[in-house]
């Protein structure tokens, strides 16, 4: 151990030592990187700016109108025993909020209003019962996803929030892409697909991981999956998506 150490004092370190540095440099930059873009904000905007800044990730969400929404459990259920519909973003989001009881809690809202000067009544008495132990942190929360169709392309947005140790952050993850038909049937092919602000699309395979993990945590039902594999066609008219499934 003694020569060891001299013969790193005369000559310095290996070049096996030099390259194990190197490479775990360069791992423990690309994870700070990767956490960085992960967690910058993405602008939720009504519209594209004139002038987009720099390295910002932005995305419009799908309308969402109760009104024109109406008709969505008929064309599930058109959906799911076979024929043809053609539905609307307002349809698809209708659809998207019974996806997930998530709701991300609002910044802004403000506690309720208590008359001054009148004092909180005393909670009523009750016997001493063993304390419920308090829930799980849920690490990885899944909230309804929003639609858009726009420029024959549909636009996923899916609200996450990540908590570590009482620690928690909101995230977007949004994928923008077209529908491909494959020997499995169609599938949806993500052209641009964050994680934040992280773009996950120049990773190889992050995408589906990803995908994969957030269909688990919605609530799509088994029917709904099975009528997925017999879509027998999936095109774009007029910022509508038209969608025929065999019986």
């Amino acid at each position: 151990m003694a020569d060891k150490n001299i013969q790193k004092a005369l000559y310095g370190p290996s070049a096996f030592e030099v390259a194990l540095g190197a490479i775990l440099g360069i791992a423990v930059g690309i994870v700070a990187a990767g956490l960085y873009f992960i967690f910058k904000p993405v602008e939720k905007v009504d519209k594209m700016p004139k002038e987009p800044v720099a390295n910002v990730v932005y995305f419009i969400p799908g309308k969402d109108s109760a009104g024109r929404s109406k008709g969505w459990q008929a064309k599930e259920k058109t959906f799911l025993t076979g024929g043809e519909l053609t539905v609307s973003e307002e349809e698809l989001n209708a659809w998207g909020a019974t996806l997930s009881d998530y709701k991300q809690p609002d910044p802004k809202a403000a506690p309720p209003p208590t008359k001054p000067g009148t004092p909180p009544k005393p909670a009523a008495a009750k016997p001493l019962e063993p304390e419920a132990p308090a829930p799980a942190e849920v690490f990885f929360a899944v909230g309804a996803p929003n639609f858009s169709l726009k420029e024959n392309h549909l636009q996923i947005a899916v609200p996450c929030h990540l908590n570590y140790y009482g620690v928690g952050s909101d995230v977007w993850v949004t994928a923008r892409g077209r529908f491909n038909k494959s020997s499995d049937g169609f599938k949806f092919v993500a052209t641009e697909f964050y994680f934040g602000s992280c773009p996950l699309h120049l990773i190889p395979t992050a995408p589906e991981f990803l995908t994969g993990r957030l269909l688990h945590e919605l609530k799509i039902t088994d029917e709904m999956i099975l009528a997925w594999t017999k879509v027998s066609l999936v095109v774009f008219e007029n910022e509508r998506l038209k969608i025929v499934t065999k019986p």
